[in-house]
């Protein structure tokens, strides 16, 4: 029987947060910083949202082209993708939509407006040049707006800086995969620069059908970068980036249709120049950025082509107050135009053209009580030219045990997104969805640090979801009808085994997604899901890991008619130092040939295993 009350899943979140501080006492985690929680550079012990970090040494030890793939070990992600590299890949979190996750690289939105929903596909990123990931995790939209109701997705790449730098690989595997890279960076007395470029292509397989005896659909992919600072050491500081990415792959007709002429190009591009510098003698400091992100789909079938274009562009503006012992103030003010174009082929007007004036601003108060006790409070409004804004909020709390080696960490807020364009084109009356959500959670420490565990409990409740009535003349509309809620445990674990020698982590996720309407579960979200590493690093110069992922059983549709079995995939992977500037590598994935699949008639990859070399000064 199905229940799932606001106040049974509320009670529910205290309850694990309890019951896991009497059985696991502190997580006393090394110094970490990270700026996606609250805009700015923070320790990451001293944040009360929930957090995970994918660093470089981890894309190191992973050296996989897929940003999407990195994201499976993450726990509260659900990674959904449509039939192997080069096919639309979407990703949740915590049981919400694909939409309601904004994505950000280099701080820039790069969420497409032209899609129905205003998602993002990470098919088209690789690993090149990644420094890290922070996803942060629960309702963001007090400081990010419209699209953060589930979280955010921060990709951040290398800073340029020091010395002159160079490096290059090279790979091959399975499936025809090859690849090439490139980057280089120097100084030159207070201006830096760095950029890098990536070739990657495979023959593929076949997406939907038999596999590995269909029509293979390839994927080819071309990327690059640019980065670059002039800091002259008086406070001002100039930054600009870029990164471009193109993507042509060949798809199928559907996942009932194996046939040959179907083919998907994508473009993206995103980019920023930001100036920063100090006021009020240096108890302030400011900043003015420039951002814009530009996507191009481009779909092709037997009889005609289709060409879709999101464009933002805009300006931010932000301050930062340094209070001494009363803490620190963030205000910032953005403003930002979206347009999105349709075009098909057979028809010489667009399909839609719509374009959206926006406007926001914010604050975030962050004050920290004593040595134990961190707080935060945030509030922005988000409007639009000719549409209805929307507040949100949100608050977080970080307490310290230093003295158990614990900490308890808690947030709550709101969230909102904006009708996208495109269907506000079909019913341009609809109405912003809203959400409210919270998590708690606690971190402990065991064996003098060797063995760390965390678990946090969430909730989040979207209303006026977006959803097509077919109950609307002639044919059904877009209208605010949905209502959804989604609670969980999250838990992960790291522990030292052998120091030195070997390390092991852990995650797992329960996760229950329903619509309150029907009751019934969300599509694609597995209850249960996890993954368990291994990393070795006993013998000098190398070092080896095995990464195991589970994904349980759960419906492709939200009707739940279709099930998808459980699986379990296994991936190896292993780094050798030749020398100081050279190193081998490998790796083979999906070991024991599991038969998966994320989206149902979708094929993924069999057993297949890669190999390169990698260079740098």
């Amino acid at each position: 029987m199905y229940f799932c009350s606001r106040r049974a899943s509320a009670s529910a979140v205290i309850a694990i947060g309890s019951f896991v501080s009497l059985i696991a006492p502190a997580l006393s985690q090394p110094i970490e910083i990270v700026v996606t929680p609250n805009y700015v550079p923070t320790a990451l012990g001293r944040v009360g949202s929930s957090v995970s970090v994918i660093s470089a040494e981890e894309i190191e030890r992973q050296p996989t082209e897929s940003v999407a793939q990195l994201l499976r070990t993450v726990p509260g992600l659900t990674v959904t993708q449509s039939g192997g590299v080069g096919s639309q890949t979407l990703v949740s979190i915590r049981g919400t939509e694909s939409q309601h996750t904004l994505v950000l690289i280099d701080g820039v939105r790069v969420n497409d407006p032209s899609t129905t929903r205003d998602e993002f596909d990470f098919s088209v990123l690789n690993t090149t040049d990644i420094e890290r990931i922070e996803v942060l995790r629960g309702p963001q939209s007090a400081l990010y707006g419209s699209d953060a109701i589930g979280g955010v997705i921060n990709i951040i790449t290398r800073k340029p800086g020091g010395p002159p730098r160079m490096s290059a690989s090279i790979e091959g595997g399975s499936y025809g995969t090859r690849r090439v890279n490139l980057s280089g960076g120097t100084t030159a007395g207070d201006f830096s620069l760095l950029t890098t470029g990536t070739y990657f292509a495979t023959d593929g397989f076949s997406r939907v059908g038999d596999r590995d005896k269909g029509e293979p659909d390839s994927t080819e992919k071309f990327s690059g970068s640019i980065r670059g600072a002039f800091d002259p050491g008086n406070g001002v500081k100039f930054e600009f980036g870029g990164n471009g990415y193109h993507q042509d792959s060949e798809i199928d007709g559907g996942p009932d249709l194996d046939a040959s002429g179907y083919e998907a190009k994508r473009d993206l591009f995103s980019g920023f120049a930001k100036v920063s510098f100090p006021t009020f003698g240096g108890r302030a400091s400011d900043s003015i950025n420039f951002f814009m992100a530009n996507t191009d789909r481009e779909y092709i079938d037997p009889t005609r082509t289709y060409d879709y274009v999101g464009r933002t562009i805009g300006v931010e503006y932000q301050k930062l107050v340094n209070l001494g012992n009363a803490g620190s103030l963030l205000g910032g003010t953005r403003f930002e135009n979206q347009t999105a174009t349709g075009m098909q082929s057979d028809m010489a007007d667009p399909t839609f053209e719509t374009s959206l004036v926006l406007y926001a601003g914010y604050l975030l108060y962050q004050l920290p009580v004593g040595e134990r006790l961190d707080l935060s409070f945030a509030g922005r409004y988000d409007g639009a030219v000719d549409q209805e804004g929307f507040t949100t909020g949100r608050a977080t709390a970080h307490y310290a045990l230093p003295e158990i080696g614990a900490a308890i960490r808690g947030s709550i807020g709101t969230g909102a997104k904006r009708p996208t364009a495109f269907q506000l084109g079909y019913n341009p009356d609809l109405q912003s969805e809203t959400s409210i959500g919270g998590d708690l959670g606690i971190e402990k420490s065991l064996f003098d640090g060797r063995f760390m565990i965390s678990a946090t409990g969430f909730w989040n409740q979207i209303d006026d979801m977006i959803d097509w009535d077919f109950t609307l003349p002639p044919w059904g509309n877009y209208s605010n009808i949905a209502e959804v809620e989604t609670s969980g445990v999250e838990i992960g674990a790291t522990a030292m085994i052998v120091p030195g020698v070997l390390n092991a982590r852990g995650t797992y996720t329960y996760l229950d997604a329903r619509d309150m309407a029907t009751g019934l579960q969300l599509g694609r979200r597995a209850q249960n899901s996890g993954s368990f590493s291994l990393v070795y690093t006993g013998l000098n110069k190398l070092e080896a890991s095995v990464t195991a992922t589970y994904v349980g059983p759960r419906f492709d549709d939200d009707a739940n008619t279709v099930k998808l079995d459980p699986y379990a995939r296994i991936d190896l992977s292993a780094n050798y130092r030749l020398s100081d500037t050279t190193t081998i590598y490998g790796r083979v994935e999906n070991l024991l040939d599991t038969d998966y699949q994320d989206a149902e008639g979708y094929n993924s990859a069999g057993l297949s295993a890669y190999a390169g070399l990698k260079w740098s000064n």
